[in-house]
């Protein structure tokens, strides 16, 4: 799928589906926001992105606690998921995705967490997951393909809202 295709397709799904969508960028720093407002017709179903960019940001917009980042560090599991939750719930979505990770130009952060890792975070209804990525390539490079996940698990999780298994 050509990259304009991944925010086509998101924006059609969540119009079909009636869904609506916030987003909160640490590490794509807007590229998702950016991605979908690119589509004629998104102010549909995009309610709002937040660059969530500083531990503070996370903590006084996404009401996660200082403990979580300090205890798994502000690329993990576990913020992934507490910062799509944060923008679903405090912007009142039905789906939260968010993005955190490295993408350098230092080989690692100040916790030691790798260039190229990210988190991409998916809140949908009472669901929540965080999907684990690992990239090499330069700063954007690594910015550009975030943002490509992101949508990916979104399609994907917007194409299985009312299936029936």
């Amino acid at each position: 799928m050509e990259k304009l295709n991944l925010q086509l397709e998101a924006v059609k799904l969540l119009k079909e589906k009636k869904l609506t969508l916030s987003v909160a960028e640490s590490l794509t720093g807007g590229l998702i926001s950016s991605k979908i407002c690119e589509i004629s017709g998104a102010s549909e179903v995009f309610l709002e992105g937040i660059i969530s960019y500083s531990n503070e940001s996370k903590i006084s917009r996404l009401g996660i606690e200082k403990s979580v980042i300090e205890r798994f560090s502000p690329v993990s599991y576990e913020v992934a998921t507490r910062m799509a939750e944060g923008v679903r719930r405090n912007l009142k979505a039905d789906i939260g995705i968010s993005s955190t990770g490295v993408a350098g130009p230092a080989a690692y952060d100040s916790d030691g967490n790798k260039r190229g890792l990210f988190f991409i975070g998916l809140s949908l209804g009472t669901e929540t997951l965080a999907a684990k990525y690992e990239v090499e390539g330069s700063r954007q490079h690594i910015r550009d393909y975030a943002a490509n996940q992101a949508l990916r698990l979104l399609i994907e999780a917007v194409s299985k809202v009312g299936q029936t298994n």
